[in-house]
């Protein structure tokens, strides 16, 4: 007897690719926002998107069956196949609140970052010691980290030292660049 498949129910989500001054939006139709996060790299999902009719007219729909193919998101598909080969990939997804430290020319980076990948909050160390504190409220650009990403796997650290930099920094003034 010949098996009959049926195919999986789809939905429409809302796609982003947020670059920090500005941000690419796609409907991507699919199974779950997770199938998407697992196959495309960089990118959010938002399954309760609230567009208006005439702005979401105006966003290109991709079916998940041709996002390999897209020029955009055809390439972010090819890095999260080369992502799933290292050790760490998804190590961060579904932990709620995470905590790195990023080392920047220099300085070093000491962040929280909520389970959607959005920084809340960052201690600042500079290279000649000082440490400031700053909140999401502080950011003009924050896209999200994609923690699928297993580099980031590499840079956890423990909430008690996040805590304890949090503790001795002082409010970023603002003015400092």
């Amino acid at each position: 007897m010949a098996t009959v498949s049926t195919p999986r129910p789809t939905r429409r989500f809302l796609v982003s690719l947020d670059a920090g001054m500005s941000t690419v939006l796609w409907w991507v139709w699919a199974d779950s926002a997770t199938r998407i996060r697992e196959t495309v790299a960089e990118v959010g999902v938002r399954a309760d998107a609230a567009l208006t009719e005439a702005s979401a007219e105006q966003v290109e729909v991709v079916e998940f069956d041709a996002i390999g193919d897209h020029d955009i998101l055809g390439p972010l598909c090819r890095q999260r196949q080369e992502q799933r080969q290292q050790a760490g990939f998804g190590a961060l997804v579904g932990r709620g609140v995470v905590y790195l430290r990023m080392e920047h020319d220099g300085d070093a980076y000491l962040m929280e970052i909520d389970p959607d990948g959005t920084r809340t909050r960052q201690v600042e160390v500079t290279d000649t010691g000082e440490s400031y504190r700053t909140t999401e409220a502080d950011y003009v650009f924050n896209p999200p980290l994609d923690l699928y990403d297993p580099q980031y796997a590499l840079m956890e650290i423990e909430v008690a030292v996040f805590d304890q930099a949090w503790a001795v920094a002082v409010p970023d003034p603002g003015d400092r660049f």
